[in-house]
């Protein structure tokens, strides 16, 4: 058992942090459970969800953000062979959230991007069966565990913040940030798997959480959405969409290649299997 997890953490940080050439593609995603049995358990993501099956409960749960306002020293975007990843480097002071159902603080880590060249239906989770054009995934590892290699061993490692990306605003609080479209005409400069480059950082605040206190999360439990699947993710889908230029989106589409040969790295809808989903609302500390 001990070996078991030695090989899921190197696993884990191969995928997340270092490889250019995946060991998985996404033509065929159902037969990862052959290989990675966490693939086929009942605690799967993403998921399609309905606002009327969310418990609005626990609202008041409120989800802290700290350090937002802080300017990483350096922003790297890599194609890491299934994605685009994008790396923060930072003095002192990382972003953090706490609060909600967390015990204890999480960290800032990473930005995976997902999306389908053959069509605007390029996120993972659906709501009422409806997809996004894209989404950004955030990782944060919890910060007692010191890294993502660490994490990857708890059943509580990890957290991933989920937000849309619309080609069109869907209501008057869809988000629209120049800032974010500056971002993403970088992406294409990451076309071939293995290759990087570095932006001009910027102020996350500015980028994701215009408003962040009037923001809701619905939260669940599920997993790592790619292999080895570990059932050991807090999820938090963002309810206010961004919006992506169509043009760009097309940019991205069609020149961002993986090493896999796919034309998409968006898995399949998984069951639900009876789990609860909770509305909750952000409050921002800094």
């Amino acid at each position: 058992m001990k070996f078991l997890k030695i090989v899921m953490i190197l696993i884990v940080s191969c995928l997340y942090i270092s490889s250019s050439t995946a060991d998985f593609n996404y033509r065929d995603t159902r037969s990862w459970a052959r290989r990675w049995p966490a693939c086929g358990g009942r605690r799967q993501s993403p998921i399609d969800f309905t606002m009327r099956n969310v418990d609005e409960s626990h609202r008041n749960h409120k989800i802290k953000f700290n350090n937002y306002g802080v300017m990483p020293k350096e922003i790297t975007i890599h194609n890491i062979g299934w994605t685009v990843r994008a790396d923060f480097a930072w003095d002192d002071e990382v972003p953090i959230i706490s609060g909600g159902f967390f015990n204890g603080s999480y960290r800032l880590d990473t930005w995976y991007f997902h999306w389908d060249a053959r069509s605007n239906n390029g996120s993972e989770h659906t709501a009422g069966g409806r997809s996004a054009a894209m989404e950004l995934q955030h990782l944060y590892y919890k910060s007692e565990y010191g890294s993502v290699e660490e994490a990857a061993n708890h059943e509580d490692g990890f957290i991933l913040l989920g937000d849309w990306l619309f080609t069109e605003k869907l209501k008057n609080d869809s988000v629209e940030s120049q800032v974010f479209h500056q971002f993403l005409t970088k992406v294409p400069l990451v076309a071939k798997p293995g290759s990087s480059a570095k932006i001009e950082p910027f102020n996350l605040l500015s980028l994701v959480y215009p408003g962040a206190n009037n923001i809701t999360w619905i939260v669940y439990y599920g997993s790592l959405t790619i292999p080895p699947c570990t059932e050991n993710v807090m999820w938090l889908i963002n309810t206010y969409t961004h919006i992506i230029d169509k043009k760009l989106l097309k940019d991205i589409q069609t020149t961002v290649q993986f090493s896999t040969g796919d034309d998409h790295n968006v898995r399949e809808i998984q069951p639900s299997n009876g789990r609860k989903l909770y509305l909750m609302s952000a409050e921002l500390l800094s």
